[in-house]
């Protein structure tokens, strides 16, 4: 018989990880879009993450993105900022 996972502590549902190169603004339209339609569920609450992957925007890019995440109302997103580009898959 296989081992049972432990059960966690704080369960996610689902992960949602976006890659983003040089189009911040689609990046944050799709954050608001995930977030505007799990406030309008009605059923039980999605506990959900949500990880931003910048795949070595251009410099004004990269800014844009860093000065929507510091918002308060950002503070849950993780994000990584990568030097170098390795594809959409790196």
């Amino acid at each position: 018989m296989g081992k049972r996972m432990p059960e966690c502590k704080n369960k996610i549902d689902i992960s949602i990880i976006l890659i983003n190169y040089n189009s911040t603004c689609h990046t944050i339209n799709c954050i608001n879009s995930i977030r505007i339609r799990e406030r309008e569920r009605e059923r039980g609450k999605l506990v959900y993450t949500i990880i931003v992957v910048d795949n070595n925007s251009k410099k004004e890019e990269k800014q844009k993105l860093r000065d929507w995440l510091a918002l308060p109302e950002q503070k849950d997103i993780i994000s990584m900022f990568s030097n170098i580009n390795t594809g959409f898959t790196g």
